[in-house]
């Protein structure tokens, strides 16, 4: 919870100005670190160590993340070349 609401109150100072932008961008970053480890300790904790089930979540979790970054940075490469941040 902890790291949803930092990254909300993140969102918030990177849109306000300029001046928040950069502390908005460094407490995301703490956000999005807070609420990825707890994520990986509930799946660890779901499975015993035998259960085959346990590698395929993980699997399945690692690739939803490395889908999430690359549709960020698709996105983040499209508006740099439609804005091209001139304002930050």
């Amino acid at each position: 919870i902890v790291g949803i609401l930092l990254q909300i109150i993140s969102i918030a100072l990177i849109y306000h100005n300029q001046s928040t932008f950069f502390i908005g961008c460094a407490i995301f970053l703490a956000g999005n670190l807070a609420s990825a480890t707890p994520i990986n300790m509930m799946i660890t904790e779901r499975f015993s160590i035998n259960d085959q089930g346990r590698e395929r979540v993980f699997m399945w979790n690692y690739a939803a993340m490395n889908l999430g970054n690359i549709i960020g940075y698709s996105i983040a490469g499209y508006f740099q070349l439609i804005n091209n941040f001139k304002n930050i």
